[in-house]
């Protein structure tokens, strides 16, 4: 059985500096989330982690974007 460790992943990109900004609504506590990024969707490469206690929406500004002319995201859980 998949455990539950988020609602949703959302993203927006600022069209002047053409940053990302990434909202994960509705981490849950005691869990390890890695966001994750690729230009390819074969190589995954860990951008940022977080290990929350509580339930909460955490925010992440991928300032490398614009090096990349195509990113991909995603959210996945760390094994314990």
């Amino acid at each position: 059985m998949l455990e539950y460790l988020f609602d949703s992943l959302n993203l927006s990109v600022n069209q002047t500096n053409l940053h990302a900004l990434l909202k994960i609504q509705g981490a849950q506590p005691n869990h390890t989330l890695l966001l994750q990024a690729s230009d390819d969707l074969q190589s995954w490469t860990t951008i940022s982690a977080t290990n929350t206690s509580a339930v909460i929406n955490w925010q992440f500004l991928d300032t490398n974007s614009p090096a990349f002319n195509k990113r991909f995201y995603r959210a996945v859980g760390q094994s314990r």
